[in-house]
């Protein structure tokens, strides 16, 4: 099943950010297009429900949100300033999601294979690499770096490359890797 929200899930809201965007996106991205193509054109006032009286109260709760129920059994019109606002919602929200999961699914996210740390983010495999290979990859390239190994990048890229890692995404992890460090030890590694 897959499940369309209204923002990221817990999980997603622990990674940067983007990192968090993405992963709805790759979340969402499973979602048929035709139900979001047809959620785009949504219409409150037109759309049907299972019993006439129950789309008349749906309608009526809109337009009256504070009414008791012998209000909501009452015709309602045809048209009201309240139905166009929530069928414009639902439109917003449904085009939002349906261009986050296109986008994930044109994104090549195996160059962030590694940025993603959180175990209850499944992942598939990475430019032939299998996510726990490229998380132990990348706690290789850390304790290197923590140790100040010289040439860590150069020898960690050829590695990460089999993932689909450019040489600027290698160098930019371990700018991250560097500064989580430097902020572990409080100073430096050079000064310890």
């Amino acid at each position: 099943a897959h499940l369309i929200t209204d923002g990221l899930v817990p999980a997603e809201q622990r990674m940067e950010r983007m990192m968090g965007l993405l992963a709805k996106g790759q979340r969402e991205a499973g979602f048929p297009i035709r139900i979001l193509d047809q959620a785009m054109q949504m219409d409150v006032a037109s759309a049907h429900a299972s019993a006439a009286k129950d789309k008349t109260k749906l309608l009526n709760s809109l337009r009256l949100p504070w009414a008791k129920t012998r209000m909501l059994l009452q015709d309602a019109p045809d048209s009201d300033p309240s139905y166009e606002a929530v069928s414009r919602a639902m439109r917003e929200k449904m085009g939002a999601a349906n261009l986050l999961s296109s986008m994930a699914r044109d994104f090549r996210t195996e160059h962030y294979a590694g940025l993603n740390t959180d175990p209850q983010i499944s992942a598939p495999l990475y430019g032939g690499l299998p996510r726990h290979e490229v998380s132990r990859i990348i706690n290789n390239m850390e304790r290197d770096l923590w140790n100040q190994l010289e040439d860590t990048v150069q020898k960690f890229f050829p590695k990460l490359a089999g993932a689909g890692w450019t040489q600027s995404d290698v160098e930019q992890k371990a700018k991250e890797i560097r500064a989580k460090n430097s902020y572990s030890a409080g100073v430096s590694m050079a000064y310890l």
